[in-house]
């Protein structure tokens, strides 16, 4: 398991009006960036895990599992074949970071409940209509399955045909189905019909599987050819700089809403006015006295303690534009590091104090690591990386030797293919935290070694090079999404995608 799948843990988004959490900031903004544009690589990645009997209940009768659910271009799918965009969707819900923010009851069969305004911003989901889960789902499976398809067919026109490392990733792929059913005591058909409904066979999930390996294999190397010149990237970023710049600054949000109470029988009864009035009034004063403690030189982090009961204080060192009023000033090109304002915000108000606002210069990390998976003994993994890194120091001492090992014995076999090579590297917590802070610690320089310890066991690292600014690694991706979405658009175009009376079988 690579370390790059484990998030840092996401605070709770925060509910008082107008509080404007860094955590929330990134979501808005990520789930702006889906409602712009496609996700690249449309294709969804397997997911092996044991869900809860509510997510999916065995079904019980015979269903035509070669009934046609969906056609596209007049080629024909069966209910099991959709089903496996199906559930990989959902499943991959189930096992987002996000997944908390989503709203959806774990006690309450998914398919009957329809998607919080939380969820339908998370997902990029326009409609103001309600939805339900099975609706989306279903939306999804089709929309990645026609794409899937089509951009397979495509490179099987070209004559391209599975990789040697996407065949073996196939073959790991059955290998580790076959392991995980056994290990939880389920035959594999068994295990996939758990996973991934009635109508999932091993002969659907191994085309299904291959299917999707070629279209990502296919895709990919269109994205890996896009590249751009530095003055494209410069004209990028400076026609969407509110894209790409970050900005350091604090704020002491003073709520002036009166919170809602409870009755002697459990109901919600709203604040009175004269209820309402004395929080906003308590506010203002509050804010007052603060901004009158501001302006005479103290240090905004030094006044919020004196106001926690009524006040919340953050500090967000790299906080993403968010168009709220907060961002929309510290976003401005006129400000100097210590430069402050208030902010009205309903009966609310903000203190704002920047510090600094630009694009990212930053270089990001190109690292080598060594996984040793902890398991069931901890310090087994930790001297197995030791051990690891002694012998490396005694051999060669080479990066090419370090990939060499890496090949042979890490356990993460993502990057362990390619030498254990994880590239660009940022600080976006992106990565687990030991691993990241690791990477940018102050004086790292290229060749050096450590051994960081994660949730998932032991990495031995090894420093290769440094890439490129981060600015121009987000403006590269940027433009490679664009310029993807244009061409998947055309190759889609005038797919015809079109239902049949087995599409009641899907996700049923």
């Amino acid at each position: 398991m690579s370390a790059s799948r484990e998030k840092k843990a996401r605070q709770e988004i925060l509910s008082q009006e107008g509080y404007v959490d860094p955590k929330a900031e990134r979501l808005a903004k990520e789930a702006a960036e889906n409602r712009r544009s496609k996700v690249l690589y449309s294709c969804v990645a397997v997911v092996f895990v044991i869900v809860a009997a509510l997510l999916i209940v065995m079904k019980t009768g015979i269903l035509t599992r070669s009934a046609t659910a969906v056609t596209v271009d007049g080629v024909k799918y069966t209910p099991g074949q959709v089903d496996y965009y199906y559930y990989n969707a959902l499943n991959n819900i189930r096992n987002s970071s996000y997944y908390s923010y989503m709203g959806i009851d774990d006690s309450t069969p998914i398919a009957s409940q329809s998607l919080s305004e939380m969820a339908k911003m998370l997902l990029g989901v326009d409609s103001e209509e309600e939805m339900t889960w099975h609706d989306y789902l279903l939306s999804t499976a089709k929309d990645n399955l026609s794409t899937t398809v089509t951009l397979a067919n495509a490179a099987k026109a070209e004559g391209m045909t599975l990789s040697d490392e996407n065949q073996q990733e196939l073959e790991d792929t059955m290998a580790s189905l076959k392991e995980y059913a056994a290990s939880n005591g389920y035959s594999s058909s068994a295990y996939l019909k758990l996973v991934f409904g009635e109508n999932m066979t091993m002969n659907i999930f191994k085309d299904s599987v291959t299917t999707s390996m070629l279209a990502q294999q296919y895709q990919q190397r269109y994205v890996d050819s896009l590249t751009f010149t530095d003055e494209e990237l410069e004209s990028a970023y400076a026609e969407e700089r509110l894209e790409f710049d970050v900005a350091d600054y604090e704020t002491l949000y003073f709520n002036g809403t009166a919170p809602s109470t409870t009755d002697a029988d459990g109901n919600t009864v709203a604040a009175t006015e004269e209820a309402q009035a004395a929080a906003a009034e308590a506010a203002k004063t509050a804010y007052d006295e603060a901004l009158a403690r501001l302006e005479s030189g103290e240090v905004l982090e030094h006044i919020a303690p004196d106001y926690e009961d009524i006040a919340n204080y953050n500090h967000v060192e790299s906080g993403a534009y968010t168009g709220t009023d907060v961002t929309k000033w510290v976003f401005e090109e006129s400000h100097e590091d210590g430069d402050y304002t208030g902010i009205a915000s309903g009966a609310s108000w903000y203190l704002v104090v920047f510090h600094s606002c630009g694009r990212p210069e930053y270089n990001t990390v190109n690292v080598r690591h060594i996984l040793t998976l902890t398991g069931d003994d901890a310090d087994a993994a930790k001297a197995t990386a030791e051990a690891n890194l002694a012998e490396w120091k005694a051999g060669e001492a080479t990066a090419e030797s370090f990939a060499a090992m890496a090949e042979e014995r890490s356990e993460d076999t993502g990057s362990a293919a390619n030498g254990g090579l994880i590239s660009g590297v940022a600080q976006d917590n992106t990565y687990v935290q030991s691993f990241q802070d690791w990477c940018f610690e102050d004086g790292r320089a290229v060749g050096d070694t450590g051994i960081v310890e994660s949730s998932y066991g032991y990495h031995v690292m090894y420093l290769d090079s440094f890439g490129e600014p981060y600015w121009k690694q987000a403006v590269t991706a940027d433009l490679q999404n664009h310029r993807y979405n244009e061409w998947i658009e055309q190759l889609t175009a005038d797919v015809v995608v079109e239902d049949g009376t087995g599409i009641k079988y899907v996700g049923a």
